[in-house]
This record gives structure tokens, sequence and C-alpha cells, in this order.
């Protein structure tokens, strides 16, 4: 896992992490609209979006030069609300954010509160 972007809104903490920085990876998103070389979508003759329908990049090909790659990072956004995590040091914030970003347990359900209505 890594910080790629963390950010101080007066009374809101936001902190950007990649939590696979060793696989990038270029590939194509299926389902994306596929671009051209000036980076503008393509559409199809009936005017519906020509779409990706492979993640396979041809070689050679990076996002300098192919507008339909993307790195396979997965990313995701941890958001801290409240003046207290604005005093928080670095090392304290990186603590709530491995918390965060900690896989989920095994679900349990509670039973004693489906259908609660009062």
């Amino acid at each position: 896992m890594r910080v790629i972007k963390a950010v101080q809104y007066e009374s809101r903490t936001v902190v950007t992490v990649c939590l696979n920085p060793d696989a990038p990876e270029w590939v194509h998103i299926v389902g994306d609209q596929w671009r051209g070389p000036d980076g503008l979508a393509l559409w199809n003759d009936d005017g519906s979006p020509r779409r990706i329908v492979s993640a396979l990049v041809p070689d050679g090909e990076t996002g300098e030069t192919c507008h339909n790659c993307r790195y396979n990072w997965v990313v995701q956004e941890v958001v801290f609300d409240g003046l207290e995590y604005a005093e928080l040091s670095a090392d304290e914030l990186w603590e709530l954010v491995c918390h965060s970003c900690r896989p989920a347990g095994i679900p349990r359900m509670i039973v004693g509160l489906v259908g609660r209505s009062d």
C-alpha cells in the first residue's frame, strides 16, 4: 500500500491510497469508450459509442501513446471529516489509513436489527 496523494481542506482530510503499487501494468478497461490518437472518443457508424472489448494492450503502448491505456492500480480514497484530523501527524494519519484500508472480515448477520423500525 502506498499513499499517492494527501490533502487537507480545513475540516476534511483526504488521502488517496494505491493498494497494489507493485503491480502497475497498462491495461485497457473493458467497456470504456475507445479514444483515437487525438484523444477524442470514437463512434460506430450507427452513432453508438465504440467500446473496448479486451484488456490486452498492444506491445509498446503506454499511457503517453495510447489514450485508452490505464494503470491497473487499485486506488482508494479515504476521507476523514473533522478538525481533529487536521491536527494529527503523518504517522497518526498513516495508522488510520492502514486501519481503513484493511480487508473486511467475515460478515455476520445482526438478526436482532433486521426489520426493526422504531
